[in-house]
């Protein structure tokens, strides 16, 4: 019972790291009649259990809407509210910094540059390059949820959200770019082993609804892990909360397009 109490004071450690929004008071009544911190261990592992608590309930929503409406209203539904869900989840920091990034590219500038010069405010992205970037993103990621609830995969939003969180989690224990301190204390080798136990055990679970498509998902979970950590690493010294909340919002989309390539169903 311990390890389970940990286990959810971890995840809500990883909610107040990567969603804008507050927990809900009926969750931290909890956490709040517990005695004592909360390892960063069990606050990492926090991060694609979050992932599979919304993936979960994502997959419900999808599969309650797709019975009370024809399948294609309830898929295009289904599209709408995930959509939301996850431009709600950091207050859409991650569009703002995708659009913002690409637009940068699609002038010129190179990798590195780009991302020293991201914005995160869709305030600030009032070019007509800028909107024609993000309203190519929503429609191609509406279009990919679409897909994978009227494939009658609704269920990879889990694979999506604890996926995409997990990459936020490695990288927070990089050092920050300007402190050199990171945000989330763990060795790297604790690193690793948390994240192969928790992020492998969801994979091998979700390997009875989606076989193939679930492996190279976990495959391309730690393939991002080791290749955004290297790349910042390298090219900056560390990473920055804009990188990070980029980083995962890149997995998300990466680990849709699997989802199209290997567990739909149609």
């Amino acid at each position: 019972m311990a390890a389970i109490e940990k286990l959810y004071r971890g995840m809500l450690a990883a909610w107040e790291m990567l969603i804008d929004a507050p927990p809900p008071e009926v969750l931290r009544g909890v956490a709040e009649r517990s005695k004592g911190g909360v390892s960063a261990a069990f606050r990492l592992a926090g991060f694609p259990l979050l992932g599979l608590m919304f993936g979960v309930l994502l997959g419900l929503a999808g599969s309650f809407l797709v019975r009370v409406f024809h399948p294609a209203g309830g898929a295009l539904a289904f599209a709408v509210v995930a959509l939301l869900l996850l431009e709600w989840k950091d207050g859409g920091r991650s569009l703002g910094l995708t659009t913002s990034v690409l637009t940068l590219r699609r002038r010129g500038l190179a990798w590195d540059e780009a991302l020293e010069r991201m914005n995160p405010d869709l305030n600030a992205l009032t070019s007509p390059l800028s909107a024609a970037v993000l309203t190519l993103l929503e429609i191609v990621k509406a279009a990919m949820l679409f897909l994978v609830c009227f494939g009658h995969a609704n269920a990879w939003l889990v694979i999506v959200l604890a996926g995409g969180f997990a990459v936020q989690g490695a990288l927070a224990g990089l050092p920050e770019e300007e402190s050199g301190r990171p945000f989330l204390e763990i060795s790297e080798g604790i690193r690793n082993r948390v994240l192969g136990w928790v992020v492998g055990v969801i994979c091998v679970v979700w390997m009875c609804f989606f076989p193939f498509g679930a492996l190279m998902a976990g495959l391309a979970i730690w393939g991002m892990i080791v290749g955004f950590s290297r790349y910042f690493d390298r090219n900056f010294g560390g990473v920055s909360a804009e990188m990070i909340t980029l980083a995962g919002s890149a997995a998300e989309f990466l680990l849709l397009l699997i989802g199209i390539l290997f567990a739909i169903r149609i």
